[in-house]
């Protein structure tokens, strides 16, 4: 996945710049939902397993 880099200790995207669009994912159990401007996909949670999500470009 380009753009994206998941710190290991926390499990939290840092963001590069993806731009509009997107989806957001969770790692876990592949849940995916539309990436909204301005909420880093990371705040959000997987509502099937609990996880925070990640950005899919």
């Amino acid at each position: 996945m380009q753009g994206v880099r998941i710190d290991k200790g926390t499990g939290q995207e840092n963001r590069t710049g993806m731009g509009l669009g997107g989806s957001c994912v969770c790692p876990d159990c592949g849940y995916k939902a539309p990436h909204r401007r301005g909420a880093p996909c990371y705040e959000q949670k997987c509502p099937k397993c609990g996880k925070p999500l990640m950005r899919e470009g």
